[in-house]
């Protein structure tokens, strides 16, 4: 299974809300980033399954394939908490891009990394089928014909292509760029936003 969401997941939560499809007791695997063996996890409260992470559990049974995110947690902090925590982590000195329909938030936020260690992954987009109302902000490797959520910017980049598909076309949409301060700080770019289409 892969955590979809740009927060950490409590791993407490997923086991009680998949009770029926999985197997509790069995706990879960996380992938060590150290030595690239997966390692077992139990349920425990407080644990917690990273964002853009994926992990394996066990079914109950053959036919069970479906399980839920849940988005509260179970310990004593708040489920926006946990979110802003691991999204404010996540951004550091990078660039954040968000889609806002008629004023709100909507949809992931895309993030432009500035990967200086090198040691960061890019995150792929899944691109939601057409008939999807919620507006998606993207980055475009033209270099690897991939669309991110999660891109490097390499330095001395002269552009990044950005992405946007949604279905609903009655409502307004606006780009909200989150961070910028920090982003030319970090890398000395100038971010301007040029519409070639």
């Amino acid at each position: 299974i892969g955590n979809p969401l740009l927060a950490d997941i409590d791993a407490a939560a997923f086991a009680e809300v998949n009770a029926s499809t999985i197997d509790p007791a069995k706990g879960y695997k996380l992938l060590s980033e150290e030595d690239g063996t997966w390692k077992q996890h139990q349920f425990n409260p407080g644990g917690i399954i990273p964002a853009w992470k994926a992990f394996i559990v066990t079914l109950n049974s053959s036919g069970a394939s479906t399980v839920s995110f849940p988005l509260t947690a179970t310990n004593t902090r708040s489920a926006s908490t946990t979110a802003r925590a691991s999204y404010t982590g996540a951004v550091g000195n990078s660039l954040s891009l968000q889609l806002l329909k008629e004023g709100a938030a909507s949809g992931d936020a895309a993030v432009l990394q500035n990967n200086q260690d090198g040691n960061s992954p890019e995150v792929r987009k899944m691109i939601l089928p057409e008939g999807h109302a919620t507006p998606e902000v993207f980055f475009i490797d033209s270099e690897k014909d991939a669309a991110n959520l999660i891109q490097h910017y390499t330095p001395g980049q002269k552009e990044v292509t950005i992405g946007v598909k949604t279905s609903d076309t009655r409502s307004r949409l606006s780009l909200e760029f989150g961070n910028i301060p920090a982003f030319i700080a970090s890398t000395g770019a100038k971010a301007i936003l040029k519409d070639t289409y």
